[in-house]
């Protein structure tokens, strides 16, 4: 053969019109025609400058529009093909430094040359011209048959096939990019859709506990701090329209003997169905809510005086007199209702209630089942009250003081090994003619004579000194945590448990104070100077009644806690409450989310248990384990001398 590769094509065609036609198909369907008017660089590549003058005359006889550069050598090849924009190569297979098959080889841009080289040689070899298509030439030519016509469809052929292996490359990788952003929009969608799930279970955990933060979790009617908000606002707008209105502090009658001979449950139902009864009887303006036990606070807006408020209360007492149904036992109970009036009986909301309060305390000495209107000198507490805080106040200011009250240990178990880890101080008060006095009577007398903070003084140098006699003993100690009373924290006086520790000798990784969340939230500032000042002396520092209060996460997280106690109102209806779990559950993973350690207070039951282990809560504490028990007898559990444990019964 004495052509090039597309010469033997033709060859084979044999005819002149198959040659044609093939021509026509090559330039046509290949997309040549654009180049033979588009201008294009052409890099020559040969040894013999007489070879290079006929190859250049031939060039300008195909009427491509092209600019030719030549190189005598491999190296000047390589580096004019680096530096100048070549369209195409027409290279010898010898030259002077080098073989044209070694220049092809480094002219190799990837898996596919992207530039048409053309090969010259002389003579035509079959085994030659396959090695030279498979390192990336595209045609082979014999430099003495080499002719214009030749060289310009060659050169047509491989411009076409190189613009082709440029575009199928710009796809790919056009494609290849496209494929990447839809991988990473479908990834990142995919996160986002997971992201904002979480994002609305925070919230409506968030939104839950804030609803429980301002309302009472069993009636679910407002508590004491959105009453008060709700009253100062009725309070403005009364004074706005020139109108009264009658605050009612009413207190439930033998629900304490309910509630001891039915049992909780029974209590818990009573109150739930007094609470229908008032908000069937009262307008939707009026404002019910439970501010304690068997306490709750109704406020009447534009009422006419006394006699308007008179006409309400009989009403609410008649409603109360009828009897309760509960678990197939008829239940009878009554109240004793305080009234006070705005303006006459005070212009702000906390001497209102406080008059309220006192007028209920009336009503009660009065027989009970009964109103009462507050009136000028008008004692806050009467009867057994008054002297219980006279017993009191003795006991505290004598010289050998509060050798009555002695003191109890809960243990704390740790949920993984059922271990105790630690215990919670109670106190207790055996008076001398009423018996086993319980805090939830004295402590708030105490607190409002500030009998709380020697009280509170007595209790920290006792643990301190069982803390040290446990020791001296050989006893490896737990934690002991302390309850801190509102007096106590407001005034600061709970930074002398600093001092208290340090003069005992006493470990401050030892004890933990309890401060309940309404405590830390009624000043912030000063709450957090306070917490910080007791972490800084090494006091671990819990949150207890967590969910009862105000406590928003936003501001939780701003304070050195270590421990959150979730408070025993949403323990006590798990497993049946699928709220309480749902709640519980949320308060759990969003404590671990701030580092903070878990504990459940009144656990009772073994599902109880199981739940909050499941939900992983760290520590438990309840009567499903132990119950309150003196010094001597929890010593025995941590010495490990009671085998049994002494479960609580």
């Amino acid at each position: 053969m004495s052509c090039g590769i597309l010469t033997y094509l033709w060859w084979l065609v044999s005819c002149s019109d198959s040659l044609v036609r093939l021509t026509n198909w090559l330039e046509k369907g290949l997309g040549v025609i654009y180049y033979e008017t588009a201008p294009f660089t052409l890099l020559l590549v040969e040894r013999d400058s007489e070879v290079r003058l006929k190859l250049v005359a031939n060039l300008k006889e195909t009427g491509l529009n092209v600019e030719v550069i030549e190189a005598t050598t491999g190296q000047q090849a390589i580096e004019l093909y680096n530096s100048q924009d070549v369209g195409c190569v027409l290279l010898s297979y010898i030259l002077s430094d080098m073989l044209g098959i070694q220049v092809l080889s480094a002219l190799q841009d990837g898996p596919t040359l992207k530039l048409p080289v053309i090969i010259l040689s002389h003579g035509n070899d079959a085994n030659l011209a396959v090695e030279l298509f498979e390192l990336g030439a595209i045609d082979h030519i014999n430099i003495d048959d080499c002719q214009s016509d030749l060289l310009r469809r060659s050169i047509l052929y491989g411009l076409a096939r190189s613009q082709h292996i440029k575009s199928q490359t710009h796809f790919l990788e056009a494609r290849r990019e496209l494929v990447e952003k839809e991988i990473v929009e479908k990834a990142i969608k995919q996160e986002k859709l997971k992201l904002d799930l979480a994002v609305q279970q925070l919230k409506q955990a968030n939104k839950k506990l804030h609803f429980l933060a301002m309302h009472d979790p069993l009636t679910r009617l407002p508590n004491r701090s959105m009453m008060k908000f709700h009253l100062d606002k009725s309070i403005d707008r009364a004074k706005r329209n020139n109108t009264q209105l009658a605050i009612m502090f009413v207190d439930l009658d033998r629900f304490k003997h309910v509630n001891d001979t039915l049992g909780h449950n029974a209590g818990d139902m009573l109150l739930l169905n007094v609470t229908q009864r008032l908000q069937s009887l009262l307008r939707s303006c009026d404002l019910i809510s439970r501010v304690g036990g068997d306490e709750f606070i109704v406020v009447v807006d534009e009422v006419d005086g006394e006699t308007g408020a008179g006409i309400v209360a009989v009403k609410i007492l008649q409603a109360l007199s009828e009897s309760f149904l509960l678990d197939q036992n008829e239940v009878f109970i009554a109240a004793s209702i305080g009234i006070a009036i705005h303006p006459t009986d005070g212009a702000e909301s906390e001497e209102l209630l406080l008059n309220s309060d006192m007028a209920m305390y009336h009503a009660k000495s009065s027989g009970r089942n009964t109103y009462s209107f507050y009136k000028d000198g008008m004692q806050s507490s009467v009867g057994d009250c008054l002297l219980l805080e006279r017993d009191l106040h003795r006991l505290v200011k004598q010289e050998n003081g509060c050798e009555q009250f002695f003191l109890l240990y809960q243990p704390k178990i740790d949920v993984k090994n059922k271990q105790i880890i630690g215990a919670e101080v109670l106190i207790r008060w055996q008076h001398p003619e009423q018996g086993c006095i319980s805090p939830a009577v004295f402590i708030p007398l105490a607190e409002e004579t500030d009998l709380i903070l020697q009280i509170s003084d007595w209790i920290q140098g006792q643990v301190c000194e069982q803390i040290n006699a446990w020791q001296a003993a050989g006893i490896e100690v737990v934690p002991i945590s302390i309850n801190v009373s509102g007096r106590e924290f407001k005034r600061g006086h709970v930074l002398g448990c600093i001092d208290k520790i340090k003069s005992h000798h006493v470990d401050p990784h030892l004890v933990e104070l309890e401060i309940t969340e309404r405590l830390i939230m009624e000043n912030e500032q000063e709450s957090r100077g306070i917490l910080d000042s007791l972490r800084g002396a090494g006091i671990s520092l819990s949150i207890d009644d967590f969910g009862t209060g105000y406590c928003s996460l936003n501001y939780l997280k701003k304070y050195p806690v270590d421990i959150l106690k979730i408070d025993q109102s949403f323990i006590k209806n798990i497993p049946e409450s699928s709220e309480d779990q749902a709640i519980t559950s949320a308060i759990i993973s969003l404590a671990h989310i701030l580092g903070m350690k878990v504990i459940a207070e009144g656990v009772e039951t073994e599902p109880q248990f199981q739940f909050l282990k499941g939900n992983g809560c760290d520590m438990v504490q309840g009567y499903h384990f132990y119950k309150p028990m003196p010094a001597d007898q929890f010593v025995l559990l941590l010495n490990g001398s009671n085998c049994a444990q002494q479960r609580a019964q």
